[in-house]
């Protein structure tokens, strides 16, 4: 069983390498900041969606519901990574 805390660390690490990889991409490009910054907020939003999920008591005890919060991470991971690669 996945336990609430190494699951918001799973969160939080894979949104930060998202966000990382945008400001990364935006310092070797210059003057494509609006591109980044909304790609940035996208992710923000991402997070509030993913932590108000995981942080959700009603659900909490639905089978699989940490499954599907991880589920929703990864392919939120590939979304959001594949606009990166989109920018250039």
């Amino acid at each position: 069983m996945t336990k609430i805390k190494d699951l918001k660390k799973d969160i939080n690490d894979t949104l930060g390498e998202v966000i990382t990889s945008a400001l990364i991409w935006q310092s070797q490009n210059a003057g494509k900041s609006a591109d980044t910054d909304a790609l940035v907020d996208e992710t923000i939003e991402v997070f509030d969606i993913l932590i108000a999920k995981l942080n959700d008591r009603n659900e909490r005890s639905t089978k699989g519901h940490f499954a599907k919060i991880r589920q929703e991470l990864n392919e939120a991971e590939e979304r959001l990574m594949a606009k990166i690669a989109a920018l250039s």
